[in-house]
């Protein structure tokens, strides 16, 4: 999907970001066993725009982007989360890896523990962004 494209980009090409989490982002999962703190991107939703190009088909999707940290400790996720929101947040009007973002604003965020996860448990910061894309 463009919009992981981009994302992943930004993510990945931000210093403070890939420095903070040693390079680990991930689409959709983090592999079993990786160390933490990760980071993980998956597109829960697209919506296309009813503005009708060339064709009949929309030429604008607006996509639902989340951005899951799992970290070791709450405040380190806290610190990674402050890392992506200033990365992402209010991009616009420039081509991000060959997609082309109109927009990227952030929407929501929720932590919680996750005990389930390993031996010491998982301090997790799940953000939500939206971010418009042309096709």
């Amino acid at each position: 999907m463009s919009a992981g494209k981009a994302i992943f980009y930004l993510l990945n090409n931000n210093a403070a970001t890939t420095g903070a989490v040693g390079g680990r982002i991930f689409p959709d999962v983090a592999p079993q066993g990786e160390q933490r703190p990760a980071i993980v991107y998956q597109t829960i939703s697209v919506i296309p725009n009813n503005t009708l190009g060339a064709g009949g088909q929309s030429t604008l999707d607006v996509c639902r982007v989340q951005i899951t940290i799992g970290a070791t400790s709450r405040a380190q996720a806290d610190s990674i989360g402050s890392l992506v929101r200033s990365t992402l947040d209010y991009v616009n009007n420039t081509l991000v890896n060959g997609v082309q973002v109109n927009w990227i604003s952030f929407d929501s965020e929720q932590s919680y523990y996750d005990d389930f996860s390993d031996q010491d448990g998982l301090f997790i910061l799940a953000q939500d962004f939206k971010i418009a894309i042309n096709r």
